[in-house]
């Protein structure tokens, strides 16, 4: 089925070998399944030409199938030990077992999360820092992020097409310089790999980044220097939720706390243990800073722009409803495992 692609083959021959479980209840789980599968698609990217483009509207159905089944593969509940010091000794030792390499593994035995132990992760083709240990970015947000970015780029040569030519001409194409230049906020930042991501694949966008702790705006200004953001295009605002939040925007991109804390035996055990609970759980069901989103975001979004909320399994209907109390329209989208992960609120 993967016999087209080196690096599919490669997967395949090493799924072929293994059972896959799959189950119909996921836990939240730590970056492994990040790393790999960032590695896998910066591979296959390698051999693109300058003509393909670098984000897919769509993913094949093929593609979507390898995703789930690396997901499910090396996800921590399901991956062998022996894999994880694999992929630690190749990714941050090159193969070589030095001391360091004994005192990482002990760490990894101790069920420290691989992500933090080789110290960044892959999201979208950018290499995301994680030294200051904030939320180990998910694959979840990742694919939706990436149909974000692919829709946007969508709407803006629909957008240009017909400031051009009056209507939207299939096949014809301007620079995205003579766009006007569209701001977004990403909202509990964390990491900045969701911003970080944006400017690095539009080329036509600002981003403030509005994350609560200053240590982890230290590590979002590391990341916009990491992958050669030039500076001018961002800035990072200290601010709990939207309080120090001052101007309206295109698009707000915002992955709150959204784990219920009377869920916690849902959540694994090296995530509870090194992961940052703040970033993780929300009072009222999860659904706390979802609420204020929905309360006071449509004073920061612009009249045709939108905003975008990750939530969790089992929330979608309760997020309809208090949408519909509001002047939000609101559109959901599923992940790639099938699970209804993201909402998009615009004025209706």
């Amino acid at each position: 089925m993967y016999s087209g692609n080196p690096v599919r083959r490669k997967v395949a021959k090493e799924l072929s070998s293994r059972r896959v479980p799959v189950g119909p209840k996921r836990k939240v789980l730590s970056g492994t399944s990040v790393i790999l599968s960032g590695q896998i698609r910066m591979a296959g990217r390698q051999k693109r030409t300058s003509k393909a483009k670098p984000l897919c509207p769509e993913f094949t159905k093929q593609f979507q199938l390898l995703r789930f089944l690396l997901y499910q593969c090396y996800s921590p509940n399901n991956m062998d030990p022996s894999k994880e010091s694999g992929w630690l000794l190749s990714e941050k030792y090159a193969g070589v077992k030095t001391p360091e390499f004994f005192a990482d593994l002990k760490r990894l035995e101790a069920g420290e999360p691989l992500a933090f132990i080789i110290g960044w992760v892959d999201f979208l083709g950018c290499r995301i820092d994680l030294s200051a240990r904030p939320l180990i970015p998910r694959p979840e947000t990742e694919f939706w992020v990436e149909q974000t970015i692919a829709q946007l780029k969508t709407n803006y040569h629909t957008f240009v097409d017909r400031l051009k030519y009056g209507s939207s001409k299939k096949g014809v194409r301007t620079t995205q310089a003579t766009h006007p230049q569209k701001r977004i906020l990403d909202l509990f930042a964390g990491s900045g790999c969701i911003g970080v991501a944006l400017l690095k694949h539009l080329s036509d966008v600002v981003v403030d980044f509005g994350e609560k702790d200053s240590m982890l705006c230290k590590q979002t200004k590391k990341n916009i220097a990491f992958n050669k953001i030039n500076q001018k295009r961002t800035r990072v605002i200290q601010t709990n939720v939207l309080s120090n939040i001052t101007d309206a925007y295109d698009y707000i991109f915002a992955n709150p706390p959204y784990v219920d804390p009377l869920k916690k035996d849902t959540v694994q055990d090296s995530v509870l243990g090194h992961e940052p609970h703040d970033a993780l759980f929300a009072d009222d069901g999860g659904l706390y800073f979802i609420k204020q989103l929905l309360a006071d975001g449509a004073a920061h979004i612009k009249k045709e722009g939108a905003i975008y909320i990750e939530f969790g399994e089992g929330q979608k209907e309760t997020i309809a409803g208090l949408a519909k109390n509001t002047s939000w329209k609101s559109e959901f989208l599923k992940d790639q495992f099938g699970k209804w992960r993201l909402v998009k609120l615009t004025h209706s």
